[in-house]
């Protein structure tokens, strides 16, 4: 058996139900792919659903962060005004 570093595909057994599987090949056959990518794609799929719900998450406290660069963004311009007024006298 080859090694990790040498070898960039592992081989899986799965077993599915009768059905699940002949639903599968159909499904592979009608995207014109492969069981392989079939399933890779789904994976793929998974992990990034899994990422937009975790982004969702968090959204609340980035929402907050853009409050306060806006915050932050209306001093600053609050400041050049009043030096650039201060230096017009």
């Amino acid at each position: 058996m080859s090694t990790p570093e040498t070898q960039t595909e592992a081989v899986l057994t799965l077993y599915f139900p009768r059905n699940v599987a002949e639903e599968m090949e159909r499904t592979a056959q009608a995207e014109n792919t492969n069981l392989s990518d079939l399933l890779s794609s789904g994976f793929r799929a998974l992990k990034a659903e899994r990422l937009r719900l975790a982004l969702e998450r968090i959204r609340p406290e980035q929402a907050v962060t853009e409050q306060m660069e806006e915050q932050i963004r209306a001093y600053v311009d609050e400041v050049r005004e009043e030096i650039y007024r201060a230096r017009r006298l």
